[in-house]
């Protein structure tokens, strides 16, 4: 019995059959969720990811700060380069987001102008899995401050 077509399809035109496809929702919801669901985990991960990485960036930023402030109290060259070097290495293990093997400080003075860099390399950073997914901004990150010498 199930070779046998009913009435209506049998006499059923092909302009009503095409009409009442276009009129059947069933699994419309399916579909939806199909195409929204991609874009929605992407934007899920993206803040996600955005939320980790920061404070990593407000963290360097505050270090940089506070070793550049450590250097006003110098009075030669060496004694700056000295006071930024061992404030950064007693501080950076202070802001737990930071790994201290992942930072570089380099501290130059002409006399005139302290330059104080951090490199940070974020390649290990738990955000950084999802880079393929999502842009992430490039490692290393790079802060840079200069601080004028007073008295001259």
């Amino acid at each position: 019995m199930a070779a046998h077509k009913s009435f209506n399809q049998r006499t059923a035109k092909p302009g009503r059959r095409r009409k009442s496809l276009l009129c059947d929702t069933r699994g419309a919801s399916a579909v939806e969720f199909a195409i929204v669901a991609p874009l929605a985990m992407i934007i899920l991960f993206g803040m996600i990811a955005y939320g980790l990485i920061f404070p990593v960036h407000l963290s360097l930023q505050h270090l940089l700060a506070e070793t550049g402030r450590s250097t006003i109290a110098g009075l030669s060259d060496a004694e700056r380069r000295n006071l930024a070097e061992t404030f950064f290495d007693a501080q950076i293990d202070s802001f737990p987001l930071l790994d201290a093997n992942a930072a570089d400080l380099q501290v130059t003075d002409d006399g005139r102008f302290t330059r104080i860099v951090i490199t940070y390399s974020v390649e290990h950073h738990p955000a950084y899995a999802l880079e393929g997914l999502i842009p992430l901004p490039a490692s290393p990150y790079t802060y840079r401050q200069t601080i004028r010498n007073g008295g001259g």
